[in-house]
Order: structure tokens, then sequence, then C-alpha cells
């Protein structure tokens, strides 16, 4: 790698660094830090590359997440959000969001080739994570209240923050299994500090998450020794006695409500706004009511309009992209959802469970949050297709190391 290519990574490295807390410092006139952090990462890639002229071809994941990018764009012309007050701007500002999305997974695929900087990129996210159990626990201890008896990061919603969190625990425990550095056991932290600040958010889909999270333990058990296992069941142990002893028993009686909620409740209301919205989808279901145009084409029946403090967004991810893009829309994620779900399958080792794992838990997460358009969505798509590559290629090395002939039969086979 040359010297302006480990730069480019660099700039990469540190905006990955701020996707955890991207909207707890907010810089007046540019918006969230992680937006700042972006543009300074795509802007100094897109240098080196024209400088250096080396470009990495994209992957069918690209491909797709272009087209669904374009579908989007093109959904302006049909949108529901034309007849809503402000709602066209909403749908420019998501087709804006989605560009940007797809210049971070083209620069994640240009600069981190090899399995080390994939490490070094999850490893920036895990440190970026470190971040918000300090900030929600001064929150905690000062009653600064995101909701009731809830807390999270500044100008984080709590759910949105527990399922951050909870994707960084395969991240941290696998690194910790990888790593032979004394700094192992910061991951070890890493992972109690986050499962603390998820109790902090009160979130019934974020708990459930991080227990999905979690079982990468349980996969992977055998890669640790018996002192170890040991060990870890001691902490754990301790770490539950703690959570028993000092979080609010409100805290508590709002996580036991999940079964109900699931089975007879309304899950806070998202039952409601999906049957809306399901009513929308039957008017246009090839097209969808337009891309971004789902609060606004639910609003009039909450009262309220999205330039209030409620915004009824379909809180589903897979949800959001049928009613909004269409049945058209919906299948193109979905293949590239099963793109990146084959990638994951295709690895071997602790690094198919920690992907597998990886995509369960964001699965669980975003059956109840829009997460479509979120950073943490497509750094983990590309986290996992760019550590396939790096590992077909590496084994493809080796193979032809070994033995070059046998390696070019296959190859034109």
């Amino acid at each position: 790698m040359t010297f302006f290519s480990r730069v480019a990574f660099a700039a990469l490295w540190l905006f990955v660094l701020t996707v955890p807390v991207e909207k707890a410092v907010m810089l007046q006139g540019f918006g969230s830090v992680a937006k700042l952090t972006g543009f300074v990462a795509v802007a100094i890639g897109a240098f080196v590359v024209l400088m250096e002229r080396r470009v990495r071809i994209p992957v069918a994941f690209h491909v797709l997440f272009a087209a669904l990018t374009v579908w989007g764009g093109l959904s302006i012309y049909w949108t529901m959000a034309h007849d809503m007050p402000n709602g066209i701007d909403f749908t420019y500002y998501r087709l804006n969001t989605y560009s940007q999305l797809l210049a971070m997974c083209i620069l994640i695929w240009q600069f981190a080739p090899t399995e080390k900087r994939v490490h070094s990129l999850m490893r920036a996210y895990v440190l970026g994570a470190l971040i918000p159990f300090f900030v929600t626990l001064r929150n905690f201890m000062s009653g600064q209240m995101t909701y009731y008896q809830r807390y999270s990061l500044d100008n984080t919603e709590p759910n949105d923050m527990a399922l951050v969190l909870a994707l960084s625990l395969p991240m941290s425990y696998y690194l910790f299994l990888r790593s032979k550095s004394p700094l192992r056991f910061l991951y070890l932290v890493q992972m109690l500090a986050a499962c603390g600040t998820i109790l902090m958010t009160v979130s019934r889909g974020g708990t459930l998450a991080s227990v999905v999270a979690l079982s990468l333990m349980f996969w992977a058990r055998k890669r640790l020794q018996l002192r170890w296992r040991v060990a870890l069941l001691a902490v754990a142990g301790a770490a539950v006695i703690a959570a028993i002893a000092l979080v609010p028993a409100t805290t508590w009686a709002r996580l036991a409500t999940t079964g109900s909620e699931v089975s007879s409740g309304t899950m806070t209301g998202r039952t409601l706004i999906w049957r809306e919205g399901w009513r929308n989808f039957e008017r246009s279901p090839f097209l969808g009511i337009g891309l971004g145009a789902y609060p606004d084409s639910v609003a009039s029946f909450f009262g309220v309009s999205i330039s209030g403090n409620f915004t009824p967004v379909a809180h589903n991810t897979f949800y959001s992209y049928l009613v909004e893009t269409g049945m058209i829309g919906f299948t193109i994620f979905a293949c590239l959802f099963g793109v990146v779900v084959r990638s994951a399958l295709k690895m071997s080792g602790l690094a198919k469970m920690l992907w597998l794992t990886m995509l369960l838990t964001w699965i669980v997460g975003v059956n109840a949050l829009t997460w479509d358009d979120r950073k943490p969505t497509w750094l983990l798509f590309s986290l996992i297709v760019c550590h396939h590559a790096a590992l077909r290629s590496e084994q493809q090395r080796k193979s032809f190391a070994l033995n070059p002939l046998q390696y070019w039969q296959e190859a034109v086979a």
C-alpha cells in the first residue's frame, strides 16, 4: 500500500470511529460529526484514486445498491410526498443520503481489500462504541432523561443507540478471540459497557438484539480455553448481579412487557403505523409510494405533520422498503441482501459465525426500526462483502503458491 493509500484509509478509519456517535456531536452549518468525517474521507479517497489511477472493480453488492439508489431517485416522479407539505424535501433528502451511503460502501471496498484492514475498521467501530457509555452514564447520574426513565446519547434515540451498541458486541468478542495484544481486555470492557448502556436505554428491541449478539460467545465457546470460560462466566455473573442491584425497577418493568407487546399490544403504536402504511402500499404496489414518503403518507392519520416532534416512520426496515419502493425496489433490496448473506455463508470458521450472528442481530433490531438509511446498516453489509473478498483472495494466493497448474485449471473450469 502506498503512503497516500494509507492516508485515505486513516481518514476512513476516523469516519468509522464516529459512526456509533454520529448525532451526539452536531456541527453548526454542517450537521453531524460523522457527516464531516465522511465528507473528508470521500474527498481524500477520491483524490487518491484519481492520483494513483487504481480502481477496485465493484461487485454485485455495489451494482445492486446503485440500482436501488437510482430506483429511489426515479420515485421522485410519482412520490406521494408531492401532495404533502414539505414532503418532496424529505424525498430529496433521502435520495441524497442513499448517494452518500453508496459512496461510503465504495470507499470501504476500495481501501479495505485485506482482512487486516477489515479488522482495523471493526476496531474503529468498537472503540467508537465505547463513548456512548460515558455520556449515557453521565446523563443517567444527572437525571437527564431522553424519555421517561430512559437515557441515551445526546440527540440520539434510545432504540437506535441500543442497536448500534448491540452490533458492536459480536465484533468485540471476535476481536478479543483474534487478538494477542495485552489490550485485548479492552474488548471485554467494551462489551460490559455496551450491555450497561443498552440497559440504560430501556430498549426492548435493543435488549433482544443484544441477546442474539451475545450468542456468539456460545457458538465460539470451543475457541476459548477452560480457564477463560470460567473467567468469563464469573465476569458475566458479577455483571448480572450489578445490573439487578443498580438498574431501576422501572427499567425491568418495561423490559418485562416485551412479550405482551409483541403478542397482544401495539408495540408502542407500531402496528397502527404498519396498518396505515399498508393501505398506502395497496394504492401503488409495484412502484411504491416514493422514497422517504412513508412519514408524510401516514401523518394525516396521526394528525401530525412531518415538521412536528413526531415522525411516523415505518419502524421496520423491510416494510419501509416494500411500501416506499414497491415490489420492484423491494426485490432489488432482497437480491442485495441475498448477496450479503451469501458472502457470510461462503466464509468459514469464526468469521462465518461472526457475520451470521451480526446479520441476525441486525434483523432482530431493524424489525422495529427504520434503518434503511442508517450508516451502521451499510457499514455492516460492506464489511461482510469486503471480508469475504479478502479471505477468498488470500485462499487463491495460497492455492496458486502451492500448485500453480491446478489453480489455473480450476480457474478456467
